[in-house]
Order: structure tokens, then C-alpha cells, then sequence
């Protein structure tokens, strides 16, 4: 039973030095509005559970989250396509949000896939003979979008801002020029 406790009293620690921490304080901190009082949650004498941030380090923390060790380079990047230097990130790729990694290696031909008779204002899902349009509300503002032809059964269609840039890189990448 004891080494139960100590297990938990250590996870309950490190989920107050974490992100949890304000609200967990918060929680444990409630205001008695009648009373005027401030009354201590079932853990009472303990210290707060994270430091006051200044500024300084608040920037520092987020800049040092940006540049995370062991991520690849961005290549591109627009809302709903993210290049990088293992494959092609599409966000919106399942219902209701789920993003999908292209692996290079899996693209055998990149294709320009004009997007008329009514194709530019699919939102989402299959088309026929054998497309996959990405979710994406603003698919109705470009003409062109790119057919992605890989081994699978659907050939994703990707609808990028610049569609010369994505076309470049992923050529280069694919014919095997980093």
C-alpha cells in the first residue's frame, strides 16, 4: 500500500511541474465567493505548483519548442500541406481531422489535376476513378491542384497555396536530389 502511495503522490508531482500544473492549482485554489475565503483543495500546505514565468523565459520556452531537436527542416508549409525532408504532411486527411505522412518513397509521379466540373468545390472524400481530395474550405479559390500517384489504391489530391513550389520539391525529392 505504501509504495502504491508513493507512486502516486510522484505522478501526482510531475502532473503539477507539467503543463497541468496552473489548472491543477486553480482547481485546488477555489474562492468562496460568500465567504471571502480561499479554501484549500485535500492536498492543503503545499507550495504552488509552478513559479511565476516573466516574460523573458515565456519567449525562450516557446522559441526553444519551435526548434525542437530531432525535426526534420520544414520545406514548405501552408495550412494544410507541410513538406519536410522525409515526405508530405496533409492535415485534414481523415474525417473529422487526421493528418497523413507521404513518405517519398512512395510517390512514383507527381501530376497537375485541373480542378473543374465541380471538383474545386468537393470539400472532402473520394471522387472517381480513383482520387482522394484532402478536406480543405478553400478549395474553391485555386484551378489547379496536384494528383500525388503512389502504390495505394487512392492517389491523394493535394490543393496547396503555391502549387509550383510543392510540384518542385517533391519532383526533386522523388528522383532522388536532395
Amino acid at each position: 500500500m505504501d509504495a502504491l502511495l508513493s507512486r502516486m503522490s510522484a505522478l501526482w508531482a510531475r502532473l503539477e511541474a507539467g503543463p497541468l500544473g496552473v489548472p491543477i492549482e486553480r482547481m485546488r485554489r477555489r474562492w468562496h465567493r460568500g465567504t471571502g475565503r480561499v479554501e484549500e483543495g485535500w492536498r492543503q500546505g503545499t507550495a504552488p505548483a509552478r513559479p511565476a514565468v516573466d516574460k523573458a523565459s515565456a519567449a525562450a520556452h516557446k522559441a526553444a519548442e519551435a526548434a525542437r531537436p530531432g525535426t526534420p527542416p520544414i520545406l514548405y508549409r501552408d495550412r494544410m500541406i507541410t513538406l519536410d525532408q522525409h515526405g508530405v504532411v496533409v492535415s485534414g486527411y481523415y474525417l473529422p481531422f487526421g493528418r497523413h505522412r507521404i513518405p517519398y518513397d512512395r510517390i512514383r509521379e507527381v501530376r497537375e489535376h485541373p480542378l473543374t466540373r465541380g471538383r474545386q468545390f468537393r470539400l472532402h472524400g473520394f471522387a472517381w476513378p480513383r482520387y482522394w481530395y484532402h478536406r480543405d474550405a478553400r478549395r474553391g479559390e485555386r484551378a489547379v491542384g496536384l494528383e500525388l500517384r503512389t502504390d495505394t489504391l487512392l492517389w491523394p489530391v493535394l490543393t496547396p497555396k503555391d502549387v509550383d513550389a510543392v510540384k518542385e520539391i517533391i519532383t526533386e525529392r522523388v528522383n532522388g536530389r536532395p
